[in-house]
């Protein structure tokens, strides 16, 4: 009778603990659905960093392009061999900016997904877009890594390319051949 008791008594115990940790659970995830999550937050402002970004182009402003970058990042541009630190990548968008003979740069990001990692401090981002100065039948793709370093979010890696239509690039193939 005794082991009979003892034992209704921890199936009971069992019982009553799993039953409050499901209740624990469900609160906890009832209170993330209220709460906006840090990676939302996290969007928002590499949304507003990549728009400050892409001003400071349209502007041709050097200065607040380069700030943007992390001085340890690796930036890539359209050609094969352009594949630059933060200074010297810095240093060739100024002095390409600054060309007198330079029209108006303007675009408008067409395409964008960004993607934040669990911990709300870095992003990966995907830009689309068309620059009728440059190529006007060709669209861009940007791919940039931002993280938040000392509370900022900073760009330590940009890939700017071409990406013409699966026609479009047969086309250029055969006329580089």
């Amino acid at each position: 009778m005794k082991n009979t008791f003892s034992i209704l008594a921890l199936i009971l115990m069992a019982f009553i603990t799993g039953c409050g940790k499901k209740e624990a659970e469900k609160t906890a995830v009832e209170t993330t659905k209220e709460m906006p999550s840090d990676k939302e937050t996290a969007k928002k402002e590499v949304i507003a960093l990549m728009d400050t970004f892409h001003n400071a182009l349209k502007s041709k402003n050097g200065a607040g392009f380069k700030n943007l970058l992390d001085k340890d990042g690796l930036y890539c541009g359209t050609d094969p061999t352009e594949i630059y630190n933060r200074d010297t990548y810095a240093e060739n968008m100024a002095e390409a900016l600054n060309d007198p003979t330079l029209g108006t740069i303007a675009y408008t990001v067409d395409t964008r997904e960004i993607r934040v990692d669990e911990t709300a401090t870095a992003a990966t981002i995907m830009e689309q877009y068309k620059i009728a100065l440059f190529s006007p039948e060709i669209p861009w793709r940007l791919v940039s890594h931002a993280v938040k370093k000392d509370g900022t979010w900073i760009i330590d890696f940009l890939s700017f390319t071409l990406v013409p239509t699966n026609a479009q690039q047969d086309k250029m193939n055969k006329a580089v051949l």
